[in-house]
């Protein structure tokens, strides 16, 4: 498994996003770095999980929606286009 792949719920729409190692953010494939305050508060938390990120915006809340063990388990709606 190269990341893990969160399926979250916040002020905006459904998204999934994989968590992935330094400095390997790239946020049009939705891939976030371990360290960035995002995947930080999303480390640990299983399905149902919700936690709060500080970001540019403002603090966010976020809820797990679904874990997924590979891009190929997410459904196609979700992808990166």
């Amino acid at each position: 498994m190269r990341g893990l792949y969160y399926e979250i719920t916040g002020d905006e729409e459904d998204e999934v996003w994989e968590i992935v190692g330094y400095g390997e953010t790239d946020a049009p494939k939705h891939q976030v770095a371990y360290n960035a305050p995002l995947a930080s508060a999303l480390i640990g938390l299983s399905k149902g999980g919700a936690t709060e990120a500080q970001t540019p915006r403002g603090l966010a809340e976020y809820e797990v929606l679904e874990l997924y063990k590979n891009w190929d388990d997410v459904p196609e709606d979700f992808r990166p286009k």
